[in-house]
């Protein structure tokens, strides 16, 4: 899947193809897509193929991912992609640290009807922590106009 996020003028336009071919664009709203892009680290790290990305490549719509009648019906994987998304932005943000990283994930993970738990090396969250600045360093210097292309394996 490719994906493409273009920087406007105080927004971010979103590019994907889905499974049938359709190219499908969305406004991600005001200046910076970061937690996109974390979604886009998490779940290539994880392997997950029906979380964000997953479900808008499985035909899902933006409006339809953000209603909340469509989330409770998603495979559980949905969710645990925007947990660990979540706890990405955290760790990076520094509200959370490295060691506590998988903890903050499984504890969130425990309150859900999920058997799945998180256990990531130091050096894997490290690694986690440095391609999501790397991404978001790309986009920072990317100038208006200007498209950031990702390939996700789906």
């Amino acid at each position: 899947m490719i994906i493409r996020f273009t920087k406007k003028e105080h927004r971010c336009q979103l590019t994907y193809q889905r499974h049938d071919g359709e190219m499908l664009v969305a406004d991600l709203g005001p200046d910076l897509p970061g937690h996109d892009l974390a979604h886009f680290v998490m779940e290539q790290k994880l392997g997950m193929r029906a979380g964000f990305y997953g479900n808008l490549y499985a035909g899902y719509t933006m409006a339809q991912l953000g209603d909340k009648e469509v989330i409770f019906q998603l495979p559980a994987e949905t969710m645990i992609a925007e947990v660990a998304t979540r706890a990405l932005q955290s760790l990076t943000g520094g509200a959370c640290k490295p060691e506590e990283f998988n903890e903050l994930i499984n504890l969130e993970l425990s309150g859900m009807s999920t058997d799945y738990r998180i256990h990531l090396s130091p050096a894997e969250v490290t690694q986690l922590m440095n391609d999501y600045r790397h991404l978001i360093s790309q986009w920072n210097a990317l100038p208006m106009g200007e498209t950031l292309e990702l390939e996700m394996q789906i």
